[in-house]
């Protein structure tokens, strides 16, 4: 099912099947976000959506998405304060199960940007790359790209998060240069 808004405000399915109520169009994008992502926070669901629905509006679908028994909530992230849903099946596929290894995650992917506070955050970094190990985020860094030449311009972390963009690099055949602005060093 795909939702469009009509340049009156209402939205509709594509094929026409029927004309959503806004508030019924709202719920079933909300719904469709979260099953996608697994795992929210309203302020997080908020900046995703950016703005297009109110935040008091948004924290009414979570709760019916509660009363359905479609979410449950909880502080779900380990030292955060922050109030976290999550999708109700997939609660005990996460339990006792924690990821082990490390990882890159690209600007480009939607989860960057649901993260971007967060990041911003952690490593004083606008849109970036970030690494990874186990669930935490460990490093960050910003390069560019041309072709099969990266550049690492900016780079947050430890060797073990250099040696993570190194192979990285070595996967995808990446050719990598480190020329960091500031007083960043990394031993090569």
């Amino acid at each position: 099912m795909n939702l469009v808004r009509t340049t009156r405000g209402n939205y509709r399915t594509l094929p026409v099947n029927r004309i959503y109520e806004p508030e019924e169009a709202k719920f079933n994008v909300v719904k469709r976000l979260i099953m996608s992502f697994g795992i929210v926070s309203a302020e997080g669901l908020g900046m995703l959506l950016k703005g297009e629905i109110p935040m008091a509006e948004l924290r009414s679908i979570l709760l019916r998405l509660e009363s359905e028994e479609i979410l449950v909530k909880g502080f779900l992230k380990e030292d955060s304060e922050t109030l976290y849903w999550i999708v109700k099946d997939d609660l005990e596929h996460v339990k006792g199960h924690l990821f082990q290894g490390s990882f890159i995650l690209n600007q480009g992917d939607r989860l960057a940007h649901y993260l971007s506070e967060d990041v911003k955050q952690k490593f004083g970094l606008g849109a970036c790359n970030v690494i990874f190990s186990s669930t935490r985020m460990t490093g960050a860094f910003k390069m560019s790209k041309r072709g099969k030449d990266v550049t690492i311009v900016e780079f947050k972390g430890t060797n073990h998060e250099r040696h993570v963009i190194e192979a990285w690099c070595r996967q995808w055949r990446l050719n990598l240069e480190w020329e960091l602005k500031t007083d960043e060093k990394v031993e090569v």
